[in-house]
């Protein structure tokens, strides 16, 4: 009787065993899964930043330039209209409406 009670409590441990490894595979899944979608977000956004970083360095270098520019008439005409809009007062403008 002690092997027949031992061969029913070792069936009942192995199905135990093979639903808890059932267990284990699907959460490895489930988290494998996550890791992946994070990993792809985190490319997005580095490919974001990285193009937002090239932007800024693209503005520096043209700030740069203004900064190594000589600063004679010719150029607070430059700085003036080019980066705060304003325009001579002998200049007209027009404006045309699409």
């Amino acid at each position: 009787m002690a092997a027949a009670e031992f061969r029913g409590w070792l069936g009942k441990a192995s199905f135990f065993i093979k639903l808890a490894v059932l267990l284990i595979v699907v959460i490895l899944i489930i988290m494998s899964a996550k890791l992946i979608m994070d990993y792809s977000e985190l490319r997005k956004r580095s490919e974001q930043l990285r193009e937002q970083i090239r932007q800024e360095e693209e503005k520096i270098e043209e700030l740069k330039y203004y900064i190594a520019s000589p600063i004679d008439e010719r150029y607070v005409r430059k700085f003036a209209g080019e980066l705060l809009g304003l325009v001579p007062s002998d200049e007209k403008i027009y404006v045309t409406e699409p």
